[in-house]
């Protein structure tokens, strides 16, 4: 140790990483923070001064990490990342570097966010194919119960021939029989008998119609 450091006016390099646990380079890369050397000395107080104040600034500087260092952690690009800083889910980049902790944080919130997205994007895709599907069902169902045009073109034919046949009996063929020889009032019960006949008949082929 030098006469000038032992008397505590200065303190060379070697003895000052010493002290301080860190390394000669370490040191020399703070030349912006600690005080010029004299004759090859720091000046003590000052640089001990200097050097604490600049140990408890760093301890409350949040931990950064350069932007080729987070791609490696994250696996995205720093495009990615600076675009994410910018929807706010962490800080944007300061001289190349971002804010460890907030940037991690902001990108595991950025996968559980997107991963939500898709789950609800999924289920309302589950939601829309059941109903389309509960639809397309009913549509088939109802196919199922309608009947081709033929088969009512028949029906009708059937059914007018049926009642074609059924008037001419009983108004020309039956109704004149029963009022053979018979005065105007039992006439006209005759002509009852024969239009209930004919009414009934109408149901019987109305029922017909809808079965």
């Amino acid at each position: 140790m030098g006469e000038r450091e032992k008397n505590g006016g200065g303190i060379s390099l070697a003895t000052l990483a010493s002290l301080s646990g860190m390394e000669a380079e370490e040191l020399r890369r703070l030349k912006h923070v600690l005080p010029p050397q004299e004759r090859g000395l720091y000046p003590l107080a000052k640089t001990l001064a200097a050097l604490f104040k600049h140990l408890r600034e760093s301890k409350s500087q949040p931990v950064s990490v350069r932007a080729e260092e987070l791609e490696e952690i994250t696996g995205l690009t720093d495009r990615r990342h600076r675009q994410l800083a910018a929807e706010g889910f962490f800080p944007p980049p300061e001289k190349g570097c971002y804010q460890m902790l907030p940037a991690l944080v902001g990108i595991i919130r950025f996968y559980r966010t997107s991963n939500e997205k898709e789950s609800l994007q999924r289920k309302r895709g589950l939601l829309l194919d059941k109903q389309i599907e509960e639809k397309q069902i009913g549509i088939d169902e109802s196919l199922k119960r309608l009947k081709p045009v033929e088969f009512f073109a028949q029906k009708v034919m059937s059914l007018g021939a049926e009642l074609n046949g059924t008037l001419n009996f009983q108004l020309n063929d039956r109704l004149p029989a029963l009022n053979a020889g018979l005065n105007a009032p039992d006439q006209r019960v005759n002509n009852r008998k024969v239009y209930l006949e004919l009414c009934r008949r109408f149901r019987e082929f109305a029922d017909q119609w809808t079965s």
